[in-house]
């Protein structure tokens, strides 16, 4: 029985085959999520400054709407075209003293955000 344990230890030449398998199987697990967490975090970005954009076109639209309300009849629609992309603004009356705008903003992604405002009529 002594001698079989013998030849077992006497050749482990290749046990080191395994760790070696081992620590490599380790480092393409690691290696492979930190690109796709990157890839998610770029992605994350960009949809970040979509929204921005998003935002600020729908901002710009309102800003305009209030300077040129004078010069539309409710209902009315009007379309603005901006650097960033465009926005579409539905103008219904709720009575004679306010007006609902409703604000669909649209990237040049193809992203789009509505929003829905209630302006007083200017006297």
């Amino acid at each position: 029985m002594k001698k079989l344990l013998y030849t077992i230890h006497k050749h482990q030449e290749g046990s080191i085959l395994v760790y070696l398998m081992y620590i490599l199987t380790v480092i393409s697990l690691v290696t492979i999520s930190m690109i796709q967490s990157y890839s998610t975090t770029m992605e994350l970005s960009l949809m970040e400054v979509e929204q921005i954009k998003l935002e600020s076109i729908q901002q710009i639209a309102y800003r305009s709407i209030i300077d040129d309300i004078d010069h539309f009849e409710t209902p009315t629609q009007v379309e603005y075209h901006f650097p960033i992309g465009q926005a579409y603004i539905r103008m219904t009356p709720i009575d004679e003293s306010s007006v609902r705008l409703l604000i669909t903003a649209e990237t040049d992604l193809a992203y789009q955000k509505l929003r829905i405002y209630t302006l007083p009529l200017p006297p």
